[in-house]
């Protein structure tokens, strides 16, 4: 019973996140009228490669499922193996013109060059303060950047739009 529920959860989990966003243009539904579009969730990932017209990058999303079988059966006892699946799968993400994208602050530097030591303060008209950072371009996406992404999804075609994407970690060395 327990291999079935494991095995339903990869399933709906593997099938609800399809591959079909993985053409090379632009979707004829990238005019984002809201009719068309539902949300997809909220993902956390690692962008791998982005389009040189900045209008895609490719998101890797690394998932982890534990899973537990009944390997052996006795009336006195039963042995369970339990371990982890490493799931690693990618998505092509379009951005739409109103795509929000936030980018990490730079700090404030003294007349030395170096930091300032405190927090960094939002500029109070910025309506997007609340999601941290500063705003940016898709310009400033690069691969190796750790990114949360809100998402809706196309139905006609099964394109992944974003709605935000947050640069949450730089990638090492620069």
């Amino acid at each position: 019973m327990k291999r079935f529920i494991v095995f339903g959860l990869l399933a709906s989990l593997l099938g609800g996140l399809s591959v079909a966003s993985l053409s090379a243009e632009p979707p004829k539904a990238n005019e984002k009228s809201s009719k068309h579009l539902d949300r997809a969730g909220d993902w956390i990932g690692q962008i791998s490669k982005v389009d040189q017209k900045g209008a895609s990058f490719t998101l890797t999303v690394k998932t982890a499922i534990p899973y537990a079988r009944i390997s052996e059966y006795n009336p006195r006892w039963i042995t369970i193996a339990s371990g982890i699946y490493y799931v690693t799968e990618h998505f092509t993400i379009w951005l739409p013109a109103d795509t929000i994208i936030r980018v990490l602050a730079k700090p404030a530097l003294d007349e030395k060059g170096l930091p300032i030591r405190g927090p960094v303060r939002p500029d109070p008209k910025d309506p997007g303060r609340r999601l941290g950072g500063v705003p940016g371009t898709s310009k400033d996406l690069k691969a190796g950047q750790m990114v949360y992404v809100w998402l809706e999804r196309d139905h006609s075609s099964g394109s992944l739009f974003a709605r935000a994407v947050v640069v949450d970690k730089e990638p090492p060395g620069r």
